[in-house]
């Protein structure tokens, strides 16, 4: 009887710790991007369709999954204010962020202010610059590659992979150039504004004239989220593994 009783606690234990060790290595490899739900998008009467709301923990911000079509820098950034017209956007949040309330500010994504340019990463204007909001996404998250590694030497491939986070419609964020929010203003030359642009073609960020280039624009807004439902954590487990051990020696004493 003892033995079959010890047998069994050293199962729980096991089981245990390979539970444990699984839900670690989910933590570790999973993407930090989350899509918490849609948001149906209209101008005026009219419906442009329902895009995702993607979730980024670690630089709390919430990503447009709409691609709004090439136009100077001014003419994007004021369509991105637009979104936070009263009923531009409804939100249909997933059941784990129900309790979430998307009060931010739609915007143009933000980058670092500079002239130099590079391949290594540190620079304003190059290549594998994660410093950028588009960057960040772009190098961090979506794991995608530049078009030159850090010594400047071609990749063998590059350029953007969606990941599942971000459709594969027209409409949603796609290859190609887009507007950054800020002004690089070192290079702007009496009236002519400079505005970073960065490309997920391949990884390239830039800046080029705001009145002048036309490109395209994706919205994004600085929010804090979180899941109403958190999923437990390898400690959770554990002690809760540890209580089931104790009524196992506890019976075997009763015993």
């Amino acid at each position: 009887m003892f033995h079959s009783r010890h047998c069994q606690a050293r199962k729980i234990l096991h089981a245990l710790a390979a539970a444990t060790a699984l839900a670690g290595a989910g933590a570790a490899g999973a993407a930090s991007l989350e899509v918490i739900g849609t948001a149906t998008y209209k101008s005026g009467t009219q419906n442009l369709g329902t895009y995702n709301l993607v979730y980024d923990p670690g630089s709390s911000l919430v990503w447009l999954d709409y691609t709004r079509s090439a136009s100077t820098e001014t003419a994007i950034a004021s369509w991105a204010s637009s979104l936070n017209g009263a009923g531009v956007l409804t939100y249909n949040l997933a059941p784990a962020y129900s309790n979430v309330s998307l009060n931010g500010t739609w915007r143009l994504p933000t980058s670092v202010v500079g002239t130099s340019y590079g391949y290594n990463g540190t620079t304003a204007l190059g290549y594998n610059i994660a410093s950028s909001e588009l960057g960040h996404l772009y190098y961090t998250e979506l794991g995608d590659i530049a078009r030159y590694d850090a010594n400047g030497v071609q990749n063998a491939s590059w350029g953007y992979n969606p990941n599942s986070f971000f459709g594969t419609a027209p409409q949603n964020f796609k290859q190609g150039i887009y507007w950054s929010g800020t002004d690089d203003t070192p290079l702007d030359s009496g009236n002519k504004k400079y505005f970073f642009e960065f490309s997920t073609f391949d990884g390239a960020q830039q800046a080029g004239p705001s009145t002048t280039n036309s490109i395209l624009g994706v919205a994004v807004q600085t929010v804090s989220l979180t899941s109403a439902v958190p999923e437990p954590t390898p400690q959770v487990l554990m002690l809760a593994g540890l209580v089931a051990v104790g009524f196992i020696a506890r019976r075997r004493r009763d015993f």
